[in-house]
């Protein structure tokens, strides 16, 4: 259940402190409102990059090259021969294209085109990049944009890896709104596809609606990185709910808050913290 505490003061009366309760419960809702948008997109864009580490496992357990119908795989590419930007300090590459627009690879999920390209398998300088072309799953949302990752070479080991991502790309709702979605992200992953992950984010990233220039920016607060536990929620759901962690949000249209994700207890409850100082607690 929502809960909303309100920093008011007990020697005023209930008649004179009623508009001013709306105001402020007015604005609360606006920045819950705002936030739950938020992530509600940002989860959407997340089932887009599940493609890119289903790509990956798919590439790293072929043995070899195939040419089904509606999936290319190549692997080793050589970048002399077929040069891609970004991968210019590797000698070989791997692709895979998905193109469920071709005559017989219609699928009930997915729709439209996606191509995969990664280098440096089994090493501590992994770099991936996706091209979305015009990607939409089955709940309507589309994406048309890309995805870079690089691994950090000089923070990475055996237990812990470390990779920079940026997002880039136009994320439609169903109704046909456009949103420009930019993300750049640092995550570091601990004791990773064990029982025992952790996964610690640092991100600054934007959503704007460009039919109306509305725009919302979210950044990592310095030493409070998002946490995610796995051992807090059952499969790939910790991915839903960071336990531990603190965002600023700002917009150009008044909307300005941040938001505490608590101090790692195994619970989906956040506190948004309005620039008055009120404080609303909910569970995502």
């Amino acid at each position: 259940m929502k809960k909303i505490i309100l920093n008011v003061m007990v020697l005023v009366t209930v008649l004179s402190c009623s508009s001013d309760d709306a105001t402020d419960q007015s604005i609360e809702n606006d920045n819950q409102k705002a936030f739950e948008s938020y992530t509600k997109m940002s989860s959407e864009i997340d089932v887009f990059d599940q493609l890119s580490a289903n790509a990956s496992n798919d590439i790293e357990n072929s043995s070899r090259s195939n040419k089904e119908n509606c999936t290319t795989v190549n692997l080793l590419v050589s970048y002399q021969d077929s040069p891609i930007s970004g991968f210019e300090e590797y000698d070989f590459y791997s692709e895979l294209v998905l193109d469920f627009e071709k005559e017989g690879c219609q699928s009930n999920d997915w729709k439209g085109k996606y191509e995969f390209y990664i280098a440096g398998l089994g090493s501590l300088r992994l770099r991936d990049s996706a091209v979305f072309k015009n990607v939409e799953y089955r709940n309507g949302y589309k994406f048309d944009g890309y995805r870079v990752s690089i691994q950090n070479e000089a923070l990475s080991n055996e237990t812990s890896q470390v990779f920079d991502v940026v997002i880039d790309g136009l994320l439609t709702e169903p109704d046909g709104t456009p949103f420009r979605y930019r993300t750049q992200r640092n995550f570091t992953f601990e004791n990773r596809f064990t029982k025992q992950e952790i996964i610690t984010l640092i991100e600054s990233s934007s959503l704007e609606n460009l039919e109306n220039s509305n725009l919302i920016e979210t950044t990592s607060i310095i030493g409070f990185p998002l946490v995610y536990s796995a051992a807090c929620f059952n499969g790939l759901d910790f991915l839903r709910y960071p336990v531990e962690g603190s965002q600023d949000f700002t917009s150009n249209f008044g909307v300005n808050f941040n938001i505490n994700y608590g101090n790692g207890a195994c619970d989906q409850e956040v506190a948004l913290t309005g620039e008055d100082g009120n404080v609303i607690v909910f569970d995502l």
